[in-house]
């Protein structure tokens, strides 16, 4: 197996399974690949039972990458097993990483992990017919608790040459300790790799988020075969120095049913992939190799980021009746080990349900040369081990799930030869036939949402039509469902599986019945914490190549329909046929596909790498006195593939009152991470509770130039947003004044006048949260925020370090701060930060105060978003004064201010901390309503004929007090009665001596401030 190079690495911050369904045919059997979690459940065992008779218990790999890669601690958790953990039948507690012995293997690409190993099952004469290969994860957290590979299996017949089952992505949300279960199974309980003499997991396709994750057991299970089934496959390498002809090893086979064609559908482009394809798919289908290393004999096949061709479908016109497949080969070939390999999966659909593919088998093929720089070929074939590969065949799909971790995303391919025989005609009356097959052909959700899965089928024949729901293994027809849409309402987890449409016959029931493809839906518990009451809801839909109409609802009473932004910085056209923003208010979603004039239903959005792309635009909402009480906000993004369909942005708003002032709303930040095939996402901002997210709004603002998003910009559909027109004012007014002071000379500071008045002038915090104000080393600390200057603006001894994310191991930012005011009332805070140059110079925090009657409980006053537009060059520096419009106070009897800069969650958000230069918070303290505290009282004494009162430590000095007398102790104090009055001295104590009148009757005192 080849090493990988230059990994793309992609965080993201809501992803799911994603299970390539690639099996489905005239028998309701598919490949099903199902995940679960549990989570915050530190310690606790997970609730699974490890299988007693899987068949490689106890067992090492017979191969795999270096056994110590397995080994590879991600932080101080203890001794790692490695290898052994994955077979000795034991799950750990989750977060057990966090303390012992650590009962996990390292596997992934990145961190030193292991990258790939193979299981040889037990001696049989024909092999194991697989029913179930289940993976196990844990972690103290979802950090690397996820699951990603390939996995593929050899033959009994051809032990050495590995068959591509499925791919496997679960990188489920949660916090605390995790665990996860990956199961793959038949969607009947049958095999699902028939003959199986070795199992082979390969972490490198596709990749994790962080590059490695933590494993802790591998089960398989399955029966010794009773005869051979299995698709025979042959797999075999030439490698020598300098460039050669494949073709004097391999003659190329004819003839072959494909020769001269161009696919029929594809997805991609072969002319990409690193200059790997100039020959583009002619080359394809020439009947000629040509020499290894020659891009202008070859096409890019793959899923990698730089676009290559991920799926091509041939259709074949031989036959009314079509062929009976006999032979499949592919070619590849390059001028080193680099480009050489091969992975992909092989369907066929036939001419009874041409829309309906059945996966018939995979390669997965990548020989390790002996020298590195070797030219290199390879030639891959099917044939039957009996009989033909299939009947009646209409179109052979190639689906290539190759990711950049793997030979660079993509193999070089030569030539693919099909070969076989016209077809007699079906021996049964006609199946149904299937006119679009499911769509969307995978989702993903969370609890409450609705899916909507639609399929159909002509009207010749006429069909009887019937939703199934496949879980666990177990096929359940769904009661009603007998007509093109399936409507899922309020889903549950419960919903999680597969679903297809059944089809019979309803004039001759010897017909075989069809099914549409097996679509997976996935359900989770929201992952995302409400944050400020809002909810960020995330769904995911994709389909095969084809492309698709995402089928989520639009709404019809947004109110940004068909509006023009008021105001947009950069551009929002970088992908040349995209159509800029004006798609973003049309009411149209989709289709998403990557057929010609797909971009121009699309406006791209993000900074791009060089700073100039669509930064940030605006929409002022239809005029109304007080503005709307928005309720829903929603974002609908997609692309031809994975690549650039992410979502990443803050949003803001602005009242009626300050049209011109915005508050963030909140940040998203998601790329569930599908298949490169047509994807659309779609976010929602609702309340937790309530239903208003932003009251009073006049315009929204959306930033796209914080997070950075993965590959620089993303494709937007649609955005909506909904609420009734307000009827009063509910927000405060709150006036937000931004400046800039952009590419500074050297060791000059910003022109602004710093405040001198400030309520915290000269004072370290009062208490801080987790990080450091000096986290990359030459940060100048915590006096720096209330000194009363700036400093240079390109020195980084003038700021202070406050974020929430880390850039890398060690430099993690002060993620909150509070400074302690005195009964205040308080009129304006302003905030100074900036940086060397544009990397950290913004503003990201949620400003929140307590009063002097609840002091330790915080009320959010706002949040701050501010990230201006790139400027390239010298030192940044920016200042954010917060007021009111009116000139009233922003709040009374304030105790404490705090500064949380959550907002800042990671290192997209500008590296993920700041450099803040200067806190000034102004107003008044009001001393004489500061809550006293009362001195500590002595025992009483009597001298002189008195009683001597005493007490120490009251605060504040100079405070007045009373004592107060009763004789009867049950008496109501407000008809006690004073005896003596004075302050507290200046230390805090008070002394009183009270003369004694022995007539009285017995007497009480109690101390009263004031």
């Amino acid at each position: 197996m080849n090493s990988p190079r230059n990994p793309q690495i992609k965080f993201v911050a809501s992803l799911f399974l994603l299970a390539l369904m690639l099996c489905v045919s005239s028998a309701p059997a598919a490949l099903v690949i199902t995940g679960d979690t549990v989570s915050n459940a530190s310690g606790a065992v997970p609730p699974w039972t490890v299988a007693t008779n899987s068949l490689i218990a106890g067992m090492l790999p017979s191969a795999s990458d270096t056994p110590g890669n397995f080994q590879q601690s991600y932080g101080p958790y203890g001794t790692i097993i490695g290898l052994p953990a994955l077979t000795d039948g034991v799950l750990p507690g989750c977060g057990a990483t966090y303390g012992g012995s650590a009962q996990y293997a390292t596997c992934g690409y990145d961190h030193g992990g292991g990258q790939w190993l193979i299981y040889t099952l037990p001696a049989a004469a024909h092999g194991y017919d697989i029913t179930n290969i289940t993976t196990f994860t844990t972690w103290g957290d979802q950090a690397v608790c996820g699951e990603a590979y390939a996995v593929s299996y050899s033959t009994a017949d051809n032990p050495t040459a590995f068959i591509f089952l499925g791919n496997v992505y679960y990188q489920p949300n949660g916090s605390g300790g995790m665990a996860n279960r990956v199961q793959c199974t038949d969607s009947l309980g049958g095999t699902i790799a028939p003959n199986a003499a070795a199992i082979k997991l390969d972490f490198l396709m596709p990749t994790s988020a962080l590059g490695v994750n933590a494993y802790t057991e591998i089960t398989v299970q399955g029966t010794p075969a009773a005869a051979v089934t299995a698709v025979a496959m042959t797999s075999s390498n030439i490698d020598q120095a300098g460039t050669f002809d494949p073709s004097s090893t391999w003659p190329v086979e004819s003839p072959s049913l494909i020769a001269g064609m161009l696919p029929s559908a594809s997805t991609g482009n072969p002319a990409l992939g690193g200059g790997a394809g100039g020959g583009g798919f002619p080359v394809l289908t020439d009947g000629a190799l040509g020499l290894t290393g020659d891009s202008t004999t070859v096409a890019s096949l793959g899923s990698g980021s730089s676009g290559p061709c991920s799926s091509l479908t041939y259709t074949l016109t031989n036959s009314a009746n079509g062929s009976d497949l006999t032979n499949i080969v592919v070619y590849t070939a390059w001028g080193d080990y680099g480009r050489d390999g091969q992975a992909y999966s092989i369907s066929y659909s036939t001419v009874s349900a041409p829309t309906t593919f059945i996966r018939l088998t995979g390669a997965d093929f990548n020989p390790v040369l002996a020298a590195n720089n070797d030219s290199s070929a390879c030639r891959v074939s099917f044939s039957p081990s009996t009989g033909v590969l299939a009947h009646n065949v209409y179109r052979v799909k190639f689906d290539f799930p190759q990711p950049d971790s793997l030979d660079y995303g993509a193999g070089s391919y030569q030539e693919i030869i099909i070969q076989g025989t016209n077809s007699l005609p079906p021996p049964v009356p006609p199946s149904p036939y299937l006119v679009q097959d499911t769509v969307p052909v995978y989702a993903q959700t969370v609890v409450g949402d609705q899916v909507v899965f639609t399929a159909v089928y002509s009207n010749s024949p006429p069909a009887n039509q019937q939703w199934l729901f496949i879980s666990g293994g177990v096929t359940n027809i769904i009661s009603g469902a007998t007509g093109p849409t399936l409507t899922l309402n309020n889903v549950q987890l419960t919903n999680s599986g597969s679903y297809t449409l059944k089809a019979v016959n309803a004039t001759n029931g010897a017909a075989a019945p069809s099914y549409s493809t097996l679509a997976t839906l996935t359900v989770a518990t929201n992952g995302l914490v409400p944050v400020r009451n809002i909810l960020t809801t995330v769904s995911s839909q994709t389909s095969d190549g084809t492309g698709f109409v995402p089928s989520w609802p639009l709404a019809t009473n947004s109110l940004l329909a068909g509006l023009a932004t008021t105001t947009e910085v950069g551009d929002f056209t970088q992908s040349g046929a995209s159509s800029g923003t004006a798609v973003l208010t049309d009411g149209i979603i989709g289709p998403v596909s990557a057929d010609p004039g797909w971009e121009s239903l699309f406006t791209t959005a993000g900074l791009n790498w060089n700073g100039t792309g669509g930064q940030s635009l605006i929409y002022t909402l239809p005029a109304n006195a007080y503005g709307y009480n928005l309720t829903n906000i929603t974002v609908f993004s997609g692309w031809e593939n994975n690549t650039r369909d992410a979502q990443s942005y803050n949003v803001s708003y602005a009242t009626a009152d300050n049209p011109t002032s915005f508050i963030s709303l909140g940040t998203v930040e998601i790329n569930p991470s599908m298949l490169n095939y047509p994807t659309a996402n779609r976010v929602m901002l609702t309340a937790a509770t309530g239903t208003v997210i932003a009251p009073n709004v006049a315009a929204l603002r959306f930033d796209f130039s914080a997070p950075f998003v993965e590959n620089g910009y993303a494709g937007y559909m649609e955005i909506t947003a909904q609420g009734p027109a307000a009827t009063t004012v509910t927000a405060p007014p709150l006036l937000i004044m931004t400046d800039t002071q952009p590419n500074l000379p050297a060791a000059t500071a910003p022109t602004w006048t710093i405040e001198t008045n400030s309520l915290i002038a000269g004072r370290l915090p009062s208490s801080v949260g987790p990080g450091s104000f000096t986290a990359d080393g030459m940060v100048g600390g915590p006096a720096n925020l209330t000194d009363g200057t700036f400093g240079s603006a390109d020195a980084k001894s003038s700021y202070a370090s406050c974020g929430y994310g880390e850039y890398s191991p060690g430099q993690t930012a002060i993620q909150s701060l509070t400074y302690t005011l005195t009964n205040a009332t308080l009129t304006n805070i302003v905030v100074y930060s900036g940086w060397t140059d544009f990397g950290r110079q913004g503003q990201f925090y949620d400003v929140y105060y307590s009063t002097i009657s609840a002091p330790t409980t915080f009320v959010l006053l706002t949040s701050i978003w501010l990230n201006s537009p790139f400027v390239f060059g010298g030192a940044n520096a920016h200042r954010v004064d917060i007021s009111t419009s009116t000139g009233a106070a922003l709040a009374t009897n304030v105790a404490a201010v705090k500064f949380d800069f959550a907002p800042q969650s990671d290192a997209n958000i500008d590296y993920g901390f700041s450099g803040y230069a200067e806190l000034v918070l102004q107003g008044t303290n009001q001393p004489g309503a500061v809550v006293p505290v009362l001195p500590t009282l002595s025992n009483p004494a009597v001298s002189g004929g008195s009683l001597i009162l005493k007490g120490t430590g009251g605060t504040p000095a100079g405070y007045s007090y009373t004592w107060l007398t009763a004789t009867n102790l049950t008496t109501p104090l407000t008809n006690w009665t004073v005896s003596v009055s004075g302050t507290l001295d200046g230390a805090g104590n008070l002394s009183n001596a009270i003369p004694i009148n022995v007539t009285n009757p017995a007497s009480f005192f109690k101390l009263r401030m004031p």
